[in-house]
């Protein structure tokens, strides 16, 4: 008999069973011994409390791992990934995973519920858009390396930014993808771009260096204030300095909204797109 579990009432070896079989034939290669599946849980603010695991009898056959956490004010919850076994796919497995994660999220007061979702998986686009997720997005994965020929010579004063001050800007995104928020685990470090006193714009970045030297950057938030959507140099001077267009370097920009006038741009910079996604939102207890 099918039934379903809370993660943190299961044993550690039915979770790794229950991930490792659910992701198998995956686009990407998401087998996890238990040390990095538990890494992963820290880093991504995952929780057993919330996550849960299909069985079949004992067998574990399916998993789906969530976080819940407060953003801007909104208690927000993320499905980080759902699993089936591929002996039990397209049984109903995922359909109660997601049901029994809706009612937690309920129970936990969640008023924002998200994911993302491969854009060409339409099984898994279909299977949360039944249980009430819209798409709310696009989202890309952007890489690029060498040098960004620029002709704009325009320096904007650079600062360091906490994440109390991001939150009290009239255009901080309030609604992100759970994996670009700046309160992730890891060293993200937060750039901000000031035209005079005025901030107007920043980046949400990981560094990479190697005998002192940069040599790749991350970028989870890259955001400027709209009043100067129409600024072409400001704009220019603003990537040049936030992506360092003048290092030769490796640049990854993660998850960036096709919504974000910066992802145009940041194509047009040169950068290719290596994965897409469709980012799923849900609004509950309203």
């Amino acid at each position: 008999m099918i039934h379903v579990k809370q993660l943190e009432y299961c044993a550690l070896n039915e979770v790794i069973e229950a991930w490792n079989e659910g992701f198998k034939g995956y686009v990407a290669d998401l087998h996890m011994d238990m040390d990095a599946f538990l890494k992963r849980t820290v880093q991504e603010k995952l929780s057993p409390r919330y996550s849960h695991v299909a069985f079949d009898d004992e067998k574990p056959i399916g998993i789906l791992v969530s976080g819940i956490k407060e953003r801007g004010g909104l208690r927000t919850s993320w499905n980080g990934g759902t699993g089936v076994h591929p002996d039990y796919r397209d049984q109903g497995v995922g359909h109660k995973l997601v049901e029994a994660s809706l009612k937690l999220y309920e129970q936990e007061d969640v008023e924002l519920a998200t994911l993302e979702a491969v854009s060409d998986n339409d099984s898994a686009i279909h299977l949360y858009e039944k249980h009430g997720y819209v798409v709310e997005d696009h989202l890309s994965i952007l890489q690029q390396a060498g040098q960004i020929h620029s002709s704009v010579e325009i320096r904007l004063l650079e600062k360091q930014v906490s994440p109390e001050r991001l939150v009290t800007l009239a255009w901080y995104p309030v609604k992100l993808p759970w994996q670009s928020h700046e309160d992730q685990a890891g060293e993200l470090y937060i750039r901000g771009f000031y035209k005079g006193e005025e901030l107007i714009g920043y980046t949400v970045q990981k560094k990479q260096e190697e005998n002192g030297e940069l040599t790749s950057i991350a970028v989870y938030q890259l955001e400027l204030n709209p009043v100067y959507q129409d600024d072409e140099s400001l704009i220019q001077a603003f990537l040049n300095q936030a992506l360092y267009a003048d290092k030769n370097i490796k640049r990854t920009n993660i998850n960036l909204r096709h919504s974000n006038p910066m992802h145009d741009l940041v194509l047009s910079l040169g950068f290719q797109e290596v994965f897409k996604q469709v980012w799923m939102l849900q609004t509950l207890n309203n």
